[in-house]
């Protein structure tokens, strides 16, 4: 089984956070890594450093995280204000979990949320990519800077780097490094820094990327005040000779405020961290490293160009003249002292330009490579009668998934991550009507449903439609039609500096009928952007499929491009299952864009203003003890398990489904069952007033949408809960009310002929004001 696995790093800053009334706001943030198993405590992973004067920090620290498709990794971030380090007293400012599927799903990799004590979190998702292990020395010194504090003060000035990254989009300045503050000078000397290279590198990934150097001045009221800065790169700011520091003038407003001195910046790898004891305080000041553990000068040049490559270049070939000769020699810097050796390269053949570096799937996903899910749900006769329980498409009346469902909730959940559109093409297979039986045919009256709450809902509707349930079991029509669709939604993509992958979801209760056919529309799939997931529901024999999954991975010269999973194997577990089900993904999507020459986009939408998400149930402060020396323990860490094994039900799908627009349906499949009463109906003179009874699920709310059956006409209703009705109160609903779907191509005031549902009369009735195409209205009878 192929590693769907990736490290990523967490970045953060925050916006108008709510700090101290006098301004001497020090925010900083903490990162836990909640655990998905209730038998394990969340992990601490580190906390940046408090960033004085502001109530917009820009956090410099990374977090690295282990990332898998097909798993939910939760981070909690909490923001904290540094009242006073040395007696560790901090007031929290707010908190928020993200999920990195969700971030690296979400535009420009960055995803925003509302904190309830005010302002907003930003997390922000990329790859981690050790293009080079190199460090960089840095110190800096200033020469007669603009004051900046008033009255009779002296500024005290720290500095900022900060790297050119991409969002949506935008090329933006982004801080990767913050120093110390050197009180009251304005001639400030700081202490020599270590900092990752690759930091500074930034999106462009070379020695030539442009950086910003910012120096600040920390007023005594909390506040931050900027002292000029420069741009350079990091070529150019590279030193060779200590005694000729590099000079650059600080600029504000277009006017000079004084100069700053490179007097160091030079490259050194990892024995330089080792010999300095520094592995675990990158950025920390260095004072115990000494020069002759730096590389020469010559060295210098030749790592800055050959350990860090540009992503995805083609190299071309050296040119004849550049071809070096075999009995010439090099000449190499092998000891401090500067000496050199000659070697020799004998009959070596000429070096040959290196191979183009090959994407990795979080390239293309940062890229603007959407994931786009189409479902093939088997009809068959061998389910059973849906109307029965026990059979596997039988509708719960608890709230309960069947099974069907359960793998359509824990897959497309996670593809609607990096899906931007969240539509899916839903098919069916293995059903009769109109005397015909169809291999290929929509459920619903769209081709592309809304969401998994659209499936669901449109899953539990087709059963209404009068079909029979046939067979036999095929499904290579699917296959054909959804190998085209990936092809036509891949073309219409790239004109628009896009990618599209599609992933087809066929769930099926047994065999397939016709093998060869199969295995003829996979074969002809396997140039089509696409991979095929095929998911055993029940107990049926599933040899034919297990053939299948091997047959692709044995044929030579072909993509695999086909996996099959056993439900029975996940029943109690929906995190192993849709793991199971996409960790080839990665694989298959990049052999097919890097086996067709497609390379990543960057992403083409401007701007970098994000839409944040209110916070929601999982937003919780977590009870932690940070003392005098930055030891960081929970007190308690109740609320900070998740449990990815459980499956979604009725009720957990409605609370997730809230943001869909009223124009979708809701039913059952995301919003809890109501339970109709058994108590006697309040009758009346009149039967306008005649009412049943529903009463509240366990966990239902007001605002929350039930469905029931109206009792006299046998429809299934979509009540809403009043205000102030809880879990286990009734409310009564009015008998005589008959809802109508209007149809999606209505015009204002359409009239529509419907039967009345006890007396089968026609009836004609007008489509209200208000209703959307495809929406429902009520009727009284």
């Amino acid at each position: 089984m192929e590693e769907s696995g990736n490290r990523v790093r967490l970045e953060l800053h925050a916006s108008k956070l709510k700090g101290s009334k006098f301004g001497k706001s020090a925010p900083f943030a903490v990162v836990i890594l909640l655990s998905s198993d209730p038998r394990d405590a969340p992990v601490i992973l580190g906390r940046t450093k408090a960033v004085p004067g502001t109530l917009n920090p820009h956090w410099t620290e990374v977090f690295q995280i282990d990332y898998e498709i097909g798993q939910e990794t939760r981070v909690n971030i909490g923001v904290y204000d540094e009242l006073s380090k040395k007696e560790g007293v901090n007031k929290p400012m707010g908190s928020a979990v993200f999920e990195i599927g969700d971030v690296l799903g979400a535009r420009g990799n960055t995803k925003a949320k509302k904190l309830r004590q005010g302002g907003t979190l930003f997390a922000r998702v990329t790859e981690y990519k050790a293009t080079t292990d190199d460090i960089i020395a840095i110190k800096l010194q200033g020469k007669g800077l603009a004051n900046t504090e008033r009255a009779w003060g002296v500024s005290n000035p720290f500095f900022e780097i900060s790297a050119r990254i991409q969002i949506a989009g935008s090329l933006v300045w982004h801080p990767v490094f913050r120093s110390e503050i050197v009180q009251s000078n304005l001639n400030p000397i700081w202490p020599e820094y270590l900092v990752p290279l690759e930091r500074l590198l930034g999106d462009a990934n070379n020695m030539n990327s442009p950086i910003l150097v910012s120096v600040y001045h920390l007023s005594k009221k909390g506040g931050c005040k900027p002292m000029g800065s420069f741009e350079t790169s990091v070529k150019d700011i590279l030193t060779e000779d200590l005694s000729s520091p590099k000079l650059f003038t600080l600029m504000r407003k277009n006017k000079p405020r004084g100069e700053i001195y490179v007097v160091e910046a030079m490259l050194g790898g990892k024995d330089r961290l080792n010999d300095a004891d520094e592995c675990a305080s990158l950025g920390q000041p260095d004072g115990v490293v000494g020069q002759s553990h730096r590389m020469p000068s010559d060295g210098l040049h030749s790592s800055s160009t050959s350990q860090v490559p540009s992503p995805y270049a083609v190299h071309g070939n050296f040119a004849n003249d550049q071809i070096l000769d075999s009995k010439s020699s090099l000449t190499s810097n092998l000891t401090d002292d500067d000496s050199c050796v000659e070697i020799s390269l004998g009959d070596l053949p000429p070096p040959i330009a290196p191979p183009m570096m090959k994407p990795s799937f979080l390239d293309y996903i940062s890229g603007s490579c959407e994931l786009k899910l189409s479902i093939a749900i088997d009809f068959t006769g061998s389910n059973g009668d849906p109307r029965q329980p026990g059979t596997l498409h039988y509708v719960h009346p608890n709230g309960q998934l069947n099974d069907y469902e359960k793998a359509i909730t824990a897959v497309g959940s996670i593809i609607a991550k990096y899906d931007s559109t969240k539509m899916h093409a839903v098919f069916g297979f293995g059903a009769k009507f109109e005397g015909e039986v169809r291999h290929c045919f929509q459920i619903s009256n769209s081709l592309y449903l809304n969401g998994v709450a659209g499936v669901i809902d449109a899953y539990r509707s087709f059963f209404r439609r009068g079909i029979t349930m046939s067979g036999p079991t095929v499904f290579a029509e699917c296959i054909d039609y959804v190998a085209a669709l990936a092809r036509t939604e891949l073309e219409i993509a790239e004109r628009s500096n896009s990618q599209a992958y599609q992933i087809l979801l066929i769930l099926t209760d047994g065999a397939v009928t016709d093998i060869q056919q199969t295995r003829k529309s996979l074969e002809n799939a396997r140039d089509a952007p696409l991979s095929v997931v095929i998911v055993g529901i029940g107990g049926a024999d599933f040899s034919a499929m297990k053939f299948l999954d091997e047959f692709q991975e044995s044929v030579a010269g072909g993509r695999d491009i086909c996996t099959f999973v056993e439900f029975s194997c996940f029943v109690d577990n929906r995190s192993a299952l849709s793991k199971a089900t996409l960790c080839q993904i990665p694989k298959q999507l990049v052999d097919y864009f890097y086996g067709k020459g497609i390379l990543p986009f960057f992403s083409t939408e401007g701007g970098s203003n994000y839409a944040a998400s209110d916070p929601d149930d999982c937003d919780i402060d977590l009870n932690l003890r940070i003392d005098t020396s930055g030891r960081m323990s929970f007190v308690n860490y109740q609320g900070a398990v998740f449990d990815d094994t459980k499956y979604d039900t009725a009720s957990s799908l409605a609370r997730r489904s809230k943001g869909y627009p009223s124009s979708l349906r809701l039913s059952s499949s995301q919003s809890a069952q109501g339970h109709v009463s058994d108590a006697p109906l309040r009758s009346s003179t009149s039967t306008t007033n005649a009412l049943f009874y529903v009463q509240v699920p366990e966990g239902g709310y007001s605002g929350m949408q039930l469905q029931v059956e109206n009792p006299a006409t046998r429809q299934i209703l979509l009540v809403t809960v009043p205000e102030n009705v809880g879990p286990g109160d009734r409310f009564g609903i009015p008998l005589n009310l008959y809802h109508v779907q209007a149809p999606h191509d209505f015009n204002p005031g359409m009239q529509l002929c419907v039967h009345h549902p006890i007396t089968r009369q026609m009836l004609l009735v007008t489509i209200p004001g208000g209703v959307q195409p495809g929406g429902w209205f009520s009727i009284p009878l």
